[in-house]
């Protein structure tokens, strides 16, 4: 059962699940209706991250693996890349600046537990990983309560924080969502100041670990399966990408999508005459309707509309006109 947003401050709706008292349309209206793609509202919980994966506790396997991606990533980055760009753009660099020190979070902290109040307009570690991790870092250790000796660096922080990831992820007294978002904010700046990843063009997503490739000198380069693609098998894999995802598609691509033969989309999607012996004949409205047409003019159908019809049993309107 999957199910979708339609605004931050409403309840995500079941798809295909029509709800009488919910419904956004006036009056009833089958479970299919064209303008409604489902009303019931989902009650199962959702990812508190994400907000979108269904669990069984507070944080879905995807989001703590992207998380751990992510600090990982940012000590890839602090290391020779950082160092490189300082070489290159000098001392009064970005990059000079998240090499450099930081605030010392302990001392910080302790100040503000004195009284001090820094003014709004002060900028206090902002994007530096140091600063990012080493805040985490500590919260962490008072958190568990756990003792730590070494200093605490861009390294040391984010070995830590990954051992302690799946804790934090189901602990209802952190604030998971705050801490993937200053993770994933430190790592896109870290990504922006870099002058390396400035001309990465992100493109469709490999079609074996569904990574985005990146353009490379010759075609395109998976980053995580290091295969690299000519521009023909780069083409084969955005066409796989869009079969994959897009909630439309004409009839050709819709049957690779749903396996079913395209012939039998194209007669759902056709008037079908039935008559009788003696009788007048009579036309059945078609099953299902376009919605439009793509790039090649070709018509396009709902994708929801096409598998419903598929899970029901196929077209029974000859069976259902006999009776």
């Amino acid at each position: 059962m999957s199910c979708y947003r339609i605004a931050r401050d409403q309840p995500r709706l079941v798809r295909n699940r029509h709800d009488p008292v919910a419904c956004p349309m006036v009056g009833w209206h089958p479970p299919l209706a064209w303008d409604c793609d489902g009303c019931q509202p989902c009650t199962r919980p959702h990812c508190s991250t994400c907000d979108r994966e269904h669990v069984t506790d507070l944080t879905c396997p995807n989001c703590i693996s992207e998380i751990r991606t992510n600090i990982e990533r940012i000590v890839e980055l602090t290391g020779l890349p950082l160092v490189d760009e300082l070489l290159t753009r000098g001392n009064r660099s970005e990059a000079a600046h998240l090499l450099g020190p930081t605030a010392h979070v302990k001392q910080w902290q302790q100040r503000r537990k004195h009284g001090y109040r820094n003014h709004r307009d002060d900028v206090v570690g902002l994007d530096h990983p140091l600063w990012v991790l080493g805040v985490w870092d500590l919260m962490i250790t008072e958190h568990y309560g756990h003792i730590r000796t070494a200093n605490v660096t861009v390294t040391t922080a984010a070995d830590y924080i990954k051992r302690n990831l799946s804790d934090l992820a189901q602990d209802p007294l952190i604030d998971f969502p705050a801490f993937a978002g200053e993770i994933a904010q430190c790592k896109t700046h870290l990504e922006t100041v870099l002058r390396a990843d400035e001309q990465v063009e992100r493109a469709a997503p490999c079609v074996k670990c569904g990574t985005h490739l990146v353009k490379a000198e010759r075609g395109y380069r998976c980053t995580r399966c290091h295969d690299d693609l000519t521009e023909n098998q780069y083409h084969l894999a955005v066409k796989a990408a869009h079969i994959k995802h897009a909630d439309r598609l004409n009839a050709d691509d819709l049957a690779q999508r749903i396996g079913v033969p395209a012939s039998t989309i194209r007669s759902w999607a056709s008037v079908m005459r039935v008559q009788r012996k003696g009788e007048q004949a009579v036309e059945l409205a078609p099953l299902i309707r376009s919605c439009g047409r793509d790039g090649g003019n070709r018509k396009v159908y709902r994708v929801a509309d096409a598998v419903a019809i598929r899970d029901a049993g196929g077209d029974h309107r000859r069976a259902a006109r006999s009776a």
